[in-house]
């Protein structure tokens, strides 16, 4: 499923057209009032059986964007991506886009994103171990801008499994990446500057674990990302988790956000949303300094015994004289 924010664009990769078993077909519906128009339906213009057309998609604008990672028109399983424009008279297909190195097995289209007139197009399985496409609009045409390889160390990363795009950042996920344990996945945040694009941070779970599959699915919106998890064993077996960040504040300046400082293994020993490089003793409102609003605060919790406390600066479970001691130790000052 896909949407722009009106229209709504659903895939069902395993309808039979005509005589071609799991050929794929995609429903875009209009808004209209009281609900959705009857669906325009997209096919390929040239179906194929075990084709799965719609297995990912994206939409933006007049543009509906369907990838069939699936196809065998260049080699097994090597994949295209068919790219359809809204005209006066309907949805036309207006271009198709294959790996410029095709290969099979390497899933060209596995995940796409749209943004403007920036299309990401992922082929998680090319013999580098995954990669990135992102074009650029060129009058009615996309264009190849760069491509970006895998930089991880794991040749079956997968990497480029799943995108997301806003603006000049993209958030793509490689749910078979090493760190601490196989296969624990990570996700890959991404900007883009004069057509290239440059790794930002590499971004895992805390605590990684065998077989979370971090990066599986991403999302990006702005400033705040997620990313799923499904192996996770957090409250039973491969219960799976999300993990979500904003990236909008660094407080130390070093080009890594305080989320992802924390979520990548920093830590936040005393739960203040910011990374443990960046705690200054005693500044318990988070404006790097330690004056009387902190004063203020702390008298406030005197006497309070639960965990985590900010104003607990001792950490000793309760918030009393010797926390003052230190605050006001610290007061005028910030590390």
């Amino acid at each position: 499923v896909a949407t722009n924010g009106q229209r709504v664009v659903v895939a069902a990769p395993f309808a039979t057209i005509g005589a071609f078993p799991h050929a794929g077909r995609v429903l875009v519906y209009e808004p209209s009032a009281g609900g959705f128009t009857s669906p325009a339906v997209l096919t390929a213009p040239t179906p194929a059986a075990e084709h799965f057309f719609g297995e990912s998609l994206a939409c933006d604008g007049t543009w509906i964007i369907v990838g069939c990672p699936s196809s065998d028109l260049t080699a097994k399983d090597a994949g295209r991506v068919l790219v359809f424009r809204k005209t006066p008279v309907g949805w036309m297909a207006s271009q198709e886009i294959s790996s410029s190195q095709p290969s099979a097995g390497a899933r060209f289209g596995q995940s796409i994103a749209i943004d403007g007139n920036r299309l990401w197009i992922t082929e998680p399985r090319s013999a580098s171990g995954g990669r990135l496409h992102l074009y650029t609009l060129n009058g009615s045409q996309f264009s190849l801008s760069t491509t970006m390889e895998s930089a991880l160390r794991s040749s079956d990363a997968d990497f480029g499994w799943s995108i997301a795009c806003s603006g000049t950042r993209a958030i793509s996920g490689a749910p078979r990446a090493e760190a601490e344990a196989a296969a624990c996945g990570c996700a890959l945040l991404l900007d883009i500057a004069s057509n290239s694009v440059t790794s930002v941070a590499r971004i895992h779970p805390f605590t990684p674990g065998e077989v979370d599959l971090a990066g599986t699915s991403v999302a990006l919106s702005g400033t705040v990302l997620a990313f799923g998890a499904p192996g996770r064993s957090a409250d039973a077996f491969a219960s799976g988790a999300v993990f979500a960040a904003d990236v909008q504040f660094d407080c130390d300046d070093d080009g890594l956000a305080d989320t992802l400082a924390i979520i990548g293994g920093e830590g936040d020993q005393d739960g203040d949303g910011l990374p443990n490089a960046c705690d200054c003793l005693g500044d318990l409102d988070g404006d790097r300094m330690v004056n009387t609003a902190d004063l203020a605060l702390l008298l406030l919790d005197f006497g309070a015994d639960r965990w985590p406390n900010p104003s607990d600066l001792d950490e000793n479970g309760i918030v009393n004289t010797g926390d003052l001691s230190l605050l006001l130790l610290a007061f005028d000052g910030c590390p």
